[in-house]
């Protein structure tokens, strides 16, 4: 069976304590900025001890504001500073992976993409060296990218075992403007983790599997013929959209 994590930002970890004990939960844990800067450790060893049925983790970084290729020297450096404060947080919980945003969009880097290639590249560098440390992968999640080629240019710049890609179904379905078939021409091989939510192509709901039009069986049909194998991560937006993934995920594991 693939291993099923659920997302939940740390700040609503407490608030759901009970329920994530009870099914005994693997977590992908999402720290904003607020958090990075309020919680401390101690508080972090104290959630860590109360999961005690030894749940898996995952990690997603900080995203708002977030530009490892800008082309703003001291922006990159405040990105990579937000990223080595979850490392701090990675040594307590040792997360098989942790999930970034490139934080590329075609209308902020037009005509710039070889410079924030290169930029992104030099940070990736830097945070695998990190990662690497804590033997944590890291994977690259497809936001407002309409085609898969700036992250396959991503992922063979780097050309790193420990880098993949984090396909997050949602923003396929919103934003692609080409087939699910084309992405998994080009990264499907390098999935290493997925992003599983529904929307019906005009917002981003976050819903569970099944109240959208994404295509979930063509996703997993393509997913068993590649040689990926990634954690399956529910990132619904409520109880109701994780619950119901829970049970609706069950027929493609």
């Amino acid at each position: 069976m693939k291993q099923v994590n659920v997302h939940i930002p740390y700040k609503k970890l407490n608030e759901n304590i009970g329920l994530i004990k009870e099914k005994r939960l693997n977590l992908e844990i999402y720290f904003d900025a607020t958090t990075l800067d309020t919680a401390k450790i101690a508080d972090y060893k104290k959630l860590k001890k109360e999961l005690n049925y030894n749940p898996k983790f995952t990690f997603h970084a900080p995203f708002i504001d977030m530009s490892p290729g800008s082309l703003d020297r001291l922006v990159r450096e405040l990105t990579i500073k937000r990223f080595n404060q979850l490392f701090k947080i990675s040594d307590i919980f040792r997360p098989e992976v942790i999930v970034f945003h490139p934080g590329y969009d075609k209308w902020r880097y037009n005509g710039y993409s070889d410079t924030w290639l290169k930029n992104s590249i030099e940070t990736w560098n830097e945070v695998l060296q990190r990662a690497e440390k804590l033997n944590t992968r890291v994977a690259v999640e497809n936001i407002f990218e309409e085609e898969p080629e700036t992250l396959t240019m991503l992922v063979k710049g780097i050309n790193s075992p420990n880098l993949g890609v984090c396909f997050d179904t949602g923003h396929f379905n919103l934003f692609s403007k080409v087939s699910l078939e084309k992405w998994f021409e080009n990264i499907g091989d390098n999935i290493i983790e997925a992003h599983l939510h529904d929307n019906s192509g005009k917002s981003d709901d976050h819903l569970g599997i099944g109240d959208g039009t994404v295509q979930f069986d063509l996703f997993f049909s393509l997913l068993k013929n590649t040689r990926s194998n990634p954690i399956l991560t529910i990132e619904g937006h409520s109880r109701e959209a994780v619950e119901k993934s829970l049970i609706n995920i069950q027929k493609y594991l």
